[in-house]
């Protein structure tokens, strides 16, 4: 739900998944099928050293000075299984396995928010009704992920 310098095609890969994991789950829920998309953190696992066999530059920028002191801490693949599992039990559509991520999120809304002209009552009527199902399914993601 972020974008990271240097990582452009798997920043689209990624952006790619939640629109279709979205689209998924409109088209499934009336068939009682959920769909969860998890955006996990730093897990102890061997992608990055792998990575780095393939493209040592790009996983160099990633670590160190560029990262402007902000710090996440790993987890195990075991503790982010876990937060998975209680998602997807619970039918809950965004899985974030780090709260950590949190202050970016909340600016990347704000940003997105501030760029909105008001609208006119009108408008949100057109919306509410072209938009009727996608709109009624984000209002259950706000149930649900609040619950």
């Amino acid at each position: 739900v972020f974008a990271a310098a240097n990582f452009a095609v798997y920043n689209a890969t990624k952006f790619a998944v939640v629109g279709l994991s979205e689209t998924l789950r409109l088209e499934l829920a009336p068939l009682n099928i959920g769909v969860s998309v998890l955006f996990p953190g730093p897990t102890r696992t061997s992608m990055m050293a792998n990575a780095g066999k393939l493209s040592p530059y790009k996983v160099e920028q990633r670590s160190g000075p560029a990262r402007a002191g902000f710090t996440v801490a790993y987890q195990t693949p075991d503790e982010v299984a876990a937060k998975v599992v209680e998602a997807v039990q619970k039918n809950r559509f965004f899985i974030f396995s780090h709260p950590e991520y949190r202050p970016i999120l909340e600016a990347r809304h704000a940003a997105m928010m501030a760029s909105l002209a008001p609208a006119s009552d009108e408008a949100v009527e057109n919306i509410r009704q072209v938009e009727a199902a996608t709109l009624a399914a984000y209002d259950e993601l706000i149930r649900t992920e609040g619950a």
